[in-house]
């Protein structure tokens, strides 16, 4: 049995949203200095910087999406009046995903190099 990780996805998003949110590039280099987190742990948990980019995008989707709640249907004024709402609530209650979805290019973080498996799970979130 392998050791407990030391690290939660969450941590690691925070620095990279917020490094993301001053300048549009990083390396595994810098996320390990920045976060503490050894190079090959990251490696070992995202499998590529373009991994670890897209998790991060796929985490802060899923969760803004998720709590939406129910279907927006035709975008008139009350479902749009919900989207504000929710946003704003959504990106105070979790500050380190939201940095994600609303300070940085989305281009930035879903480059089309994750796997194939991975971009599969981002092209059915961008579905829904």
């Amino acid at each position: 049995m392998g050791r407990k990780a030391q690290f939660t996805d969450i941590e690691v998003f925070d620095w990279l949203g917020r490094h993301l949110a001053a300048a549009p590039s990083v390396t595994v280099q810098q996320v390990s200095k920045g976060t503490g987190v050894s190079v090959g742990s990251i490696y070992h948990r995202y499998g590529s910087m373009d991994g670890l980019l897209a998790t991060a995008w796929l985490t802060a989707a899923r969760s803004y999406r998720t709590g939406m709640g129910r279907p927006l249907g035709r975008l008139g004024e009350g479902p749009m009046r919900r989207i504000a709402l929710h946003s704003g609530r959504w990106a105070e209650a979790r500050p380190a995903l939201a940095r994600h979805l609303f300070c940085v290019p989305e281009r930035v973080l879903v480059r089309g190099a994750a796997g194939e498996s991975l971009e599969a799970e981002i092209a059915r979130e961008k579905a829904e």
